[in-house]
């Protein structure tokens, strides 16, 4: 079974709505699948992009105990910082 390809792009301003969108994908995708996550950096923090980091290893891990997300939130406090848990 081919994986799913998932391209996208964005800066720090657009980085929640990225996240949704790679959250979101691998929330719904079949553990039979594999996912090829491709993200265009354009001016993404280091802390943006350890959240991201965060989340593919985190779905690795699920994915070799056979497991998907059940629900992931995404939140942002009052000085626009990310929140996020993962279920």
């Amino acid at each position: 079974m081919e994986p799913v390809a998932l391209a996208l792009a964005s800066n720090e301003h657009y980085f929640p709505g990225l996240y949704c969108a790679v959250t979101s994908a691998l929330c719904r995708l079949d553990p039979a699948r594999e996912a090829d996550v491709r993200v265009i950096d354009g001016g993404i923090s280091d802390k943006s992009r350890g959240i991201l980091s965060d989340i593919s290893t985190r779905f690795l891990e699920k994915m070799a105990q056979g497991e998907s997300f059940h629900e992931v939130k995404l939140t942002l406090d009052s000085k626009g910082s990310v929140l996020y848990t993962i279920n």
